[in-house]
């Protein structure tokens, strides 16, 4: 009880009207008591705390890896299972990666084999000092009204480069020969049905979602193939087109010209 009212003494400064001072002292202190004892204000502030992070956290490729571009894949990270591939069937992703590498070798698909079935799945990219999410971290967190995982990036056909859009189902690291020099990280996107521009102006892109219940197109793609974080603005007159932003970017080139072709990717 000495310690308990030398402590409220330390606390009382006041030298005109002290027993106020006093008052308002005790009833601070109990109802902070009071609410420390109901209610466990540690977890329910762990939600909103920053957490440390460690060498675990994050992933790079080798130094001397032919990819490395100094991008990072963040955690969360998780393993393919025998079936399924974050909601993908195991058959479309192996397939997807066939095709990747045959566009990419320009090898023949059939003669694509992947020898490396030792997957990292990674729900966050950290690419030119921006983050990019994914489907799979919306899952997560629970993040349902933020758009922050779609992206812009090229792909090669017929030696024309060619924008797509396409939504970040997860990132994962591959390598598929023994040779540390060919790790890469690579991305598996929902590519967006339609990629066209403006009626009005060639410089500002458009893309046209695929409808509920439609086909989806999947593709995998190189992380260092990624030119930018993008956003969508929806049109009121057709809720499946939409207009194509992206932060401290101008689209000020002819992106008719250069927009890309589901069949073509």
């Amino acid at each position: 009880m000495e310690r308990t009212i030398g402590t409220y003494s330390k606390l009382i400064k006041s030298k005109v009207n002290a027993g106020k001072n006093a008052g308002n002292i005790v009833e601070r202190l109990s109802i902070r008591g009071y609410i420390n004892f109901a209610l466990d204000t540690v977890s329910l502030l762990d939600t909103i705390t920053a957490t440390k992070s460690s060498l675990d956290d994050f992933i790079e490729l080798p130094l001397i890896a032919i990819h490395n571009q100094n991008p990072q894949l963040w955690s969360p990270f998780n393993l393919i299972s025998q079936d399924m591939v974050e909601s993908v069937p195991t058959d479309t992703f192996l397939r997807e990666l066939k095709i990747y590498y045959s566009r990419s070798t320009t090898s023949p698909l059939s003669y694509i084999t992947i020898n490396n079935m030792n997957f990292k799945i990674a729900a966050r990219a950290l690419l030119y000092s921006h983050v990019i999410t994914s489907k799979t971290y919306r899952r997560i967190r629970s993040e349902h009204r933020r758009g922050n995982h779609f992206e812009l990036f090229n792909a090669s056909y017929k030696s024309k480069t060619c924008w797509y859009i396409g939504a970040v189902l997860f990132y994962f690291e591959h390598n598929n020969t023994s040779d540390p020099q060919n790790s890469q990280f690579l991305v598996f996107v929902e590519v967006m049905k339609e990629h066209y521009a403006t009626e009005y102006d060639n410089t500002i892109p458009m893309i046209k979602m695929n409808s509920n219940g439609a086909t989806t197109r999947h593709a995998v793609i190189n992380l260092n193939d990624v030119q930018h974080q993008v956003g969508l603005v929806q049109l009121s007159l057709n809720s499946l087109e939409y207009k194509v932003v992206a932060p401290y970017k101008i689209f000020n080139e002819n992106v008719k010209q250069s927009a890309g072709h589901l069949k073509h990717i």
